[in-house]
């Protein structure tokens, strides 16, 4: 998890998302794997696949913050 917080904040968009997705194979019940898919989507232009991402991180855990957060106030929109 640690290494794709690294990578996505680094911009290395691609890599990040691979390991992103290896953790979802691995725990696809993991709330923070998914708000880091979502920042990959958006800093890929795909903003309805990180709508999706944040919506499933947000399902998983109500109580993690961050995801809410990059919905924005209406819970379905980006930037």
């Amino acid at each position: 998890m640690l290494r794709a917080v690294l990578l996505t904040h680094a911009g290395e968009i691609d890599l990040a998302r691979k390991v992103c997705s290896e953790l979802v194979v691995v725990d696809e019940f993991n709330a923070g794997a998914h708000y880091l898919l979502a920042l990959c989507a958006e800093g890929a232009g795909q903003l309805q696949n990180a709508v999706e991402e944040d919506q499933i991180a947000v399902y998983l855990d109500p109580g993690f913050a961050m995801p809410h957060l990059h919905l924005g106030p209406h819970g379905a929109t980006l930037g």
